[in-house]
């Protein structure tokens, strides 16, 4: 090869670790060893399983595992499954409902009782999105298993709902009627990382956030009621995440690290420009699939998390600029729980539990590994 030409070795997505002649990759969940020639760049002789079941971040194709000289290390994943549960204003468990199975987080609609569950594969790759109607206590699938990162939010109407399927790299949001007269739309096909975050109480506008290079993760919203076009919010160099809409579509909600520790924010909605900080000791760092605050009856109120603790702002925007009280606690999670929504009025909240004691991945480290690739 000449300096700088390219040349694929690999027709999978993964990292790769080289050492002692050997190419270690992911391929199918599989920790995979393979001789490889650096000079020719290409392999030699037959792939060598290590390892099933390996954690791995799909969005980066990036598996967790390292291998030097003599030291390799690998973290297999660990999929539990869990359950729908309803919380009291205290956090005691009210109902459980569901078969049990491996969800890792979603979002809730209160309007339409609906929330759109995320289930991870079995493989630790990818996820499919479940519907569960929270009245009926029914979960159906709504995509088939895919090697995709997919998140989703039911409309207010429960009529319809927004999916983003994303590989990390390439990214699609996609409209999907849930009843028998709609059909399937494409709203936006980009490149990054992307994921549906939430929609406003009355269904006009949807948001997204999207990750760039340069600006870390930045927030859009998309009229679904006008042009449907994907529109800025908020994009600075830090990252904006969580966005939640008041009930009155005039302040968006939204998380951000611009002062080092994360914590929430809201900004005039559409046109942001001022911006009032709620919190004031941190919330919760959250990934796609988890809520980190939402807004209260009439919009007088924020819900936000942080450790395992829910606290209650309470929010005034009548005067000149929003005013806000110290914020209270409202109710300690229970351990083994994800939390999905507080519900507007406060007295319950939707999580997802698991159906036994939480385990961790494990983490295996092998000394002097050539005798698994001879």
């Amino acid at each position: 090869m000449e300096a700088g030409e390219t040349k694929q070795i690999l027709p999978v997505g993964s990292n790769v670790a080289y050492s002692n002649g050997y190419l270690f990759y992911v391929k199918d969940g599989t920790l995979t060893a393979q001789r490889f020639d650096a000079a020719a760049t290409r392999f030699q002789g037959n792939s060598i399983p290590i390892a099933e079941s390996i954690d791995y971040y799909n969005p980066r194709n990036l598996a967790y595992f390292s291998v030097s000289q003599n030291v390799m290390v690998y973290r297999q994943a660990a999929v539990e499954n869990r359950e729908l549960v309803w919380l009291d204003a205290s956090g005691k468990e009210l109902d459980h409902w569901g078969e049990p199975a491996p969800y890792d987080g979603g979002t809730f609609t209160p309007a339409s009782h609906m929330a759109i569950l995320s289930r991870a594969n079995l493989d630790g790759r990818g996820n499919s999105l479940w519907l569960a109607d929270t009245e009926r206590k029914t979960i159906s699938r709504i995509t088939p298993d895919s090697d995709f990162d997919e998140k989703g939010v039911v409309s207010a109407d429960g009529k319809s709902l927004l999916t983003t399927s994303t590989t990390g790299y390439n990214s699609v949001i996609v409209e999907r009627p849930l009843i028998s007269s709609g059909k399937e739309e494409k709203l936006a096909e980009l490149g990054g990382y992307v994921y549906a975050s939430s929609q406003s109480r009355d269904g006009r506008y949807a948001f997204f956030s999207i990750q760039d290079a340069k600006t870390s993760f930045d927030i859009y919203y998309m009229d679904l009621a006008g042009d449907r076009k994907l529109v800025p919010v908020l994009n600075t160099p830090y990252a904006e995440r969580d966005p939640k809409l008041s009930p009155d579509n005039r302040w968006l909600a939204y998380t951000s690290d611009e002062n080092g520790a994360l914590e929430l924010y809201i900004t005039p909605f559409p046109r942001g420009g001022s911006k009032w900080q709620v919190s004031n000791g941190g919330v919760l760092r959250t990934d796609a699939n988890s809520n980190a605050e939402d807004w209260g009856p009439g919009g007088k109120s924020l819900y936000y998390r942080y450790e395992d603790k829910i606290y209650v702002v309470e929010v005034h925007t009548d005067g000149s600029k929003p005013e806000f009280s110290t914020p209270k606690e409202l109710m300690t999670i229970p351990q083994g729980v994800d939390f999905v929504s507080t519900l507007p009025d406060g007295k319950r909240s939707l999580a997802i539990r698991s159906v036994r004691q939480r385990s961790s991945s494990p983490q295996n480290l092998v000394l002097n590994w050539q005798h698994l690739v001879r």
